[in-house]
């Protein structure tokens, strides 16, 4: 009985420092070791509504500077070019808590498939980030704004 006992509180103590290890990772914000990355997932919205994901890796060499990378898979709202979707990838920099960062990918619309680019800015916290995003799909001539908004999910 007592071994039982005592493997079964080994247990119950590793699966709660685990649990304790989880919730750190956000709430303890961008400034602690991120060797693999902390997961961010959000909506983006405007003249595009879809979500957001991205990555954001601590630089070692750097103090305060972090790789951001990541993408934006959403449904075009706004345009002439019909219904579109738009799958783009993310690359950027948080310094300070500030995020800036280059879009480019692909929009396609109905039988044409186009590249775009374009920038996200905005700022992040410990937890929570929000800012805008623009991008322009070369073939269709359009612009894209709007909107979006990311929570640390890891």
């Amino acid at each position: 009985m007592f071994v039982q006992n005592s493997f079964s509180t080994k247990m119950t103590i590793a699966a709660f420092s685990l649990f304790m290890i989880f919730l750190a990772g956000c709430a303890a914000g961008p400034s602690t070791s991120m060797q693999n990355g902390q997961l961010w997932r959000g909506k983006v919205s405007g003249d595009a509504s879809g979500v957001i994901e991205v990555n954001v890796y601590k630089n070692p060499e750097q103090e305060g500077v972090y790789t951001v990378s990541g993408f934006i898979k959403a449904d075009v709202v706004a345009g002439s070019a019909g219904p579109s979707k738009a799958d783009l990838s993310i690359n950027g920099k948080l310094i300070d808590g500030v995020l800036k960062g280059r879009l480019s990918g692909i929009v396609s619309a109905v039988s044409i498939t186009t590249t775009a680019a374009g920038e996200v800015v905005g700022n992040m916290s410990a937890t929570k980030g929000a800012g805008t995003y623009q991008a322009r799909a070369s073939e269709f001539g359009m612009r894209y704004r709007g909107k979006w908004v990311i929570e640390c999910v890891q």
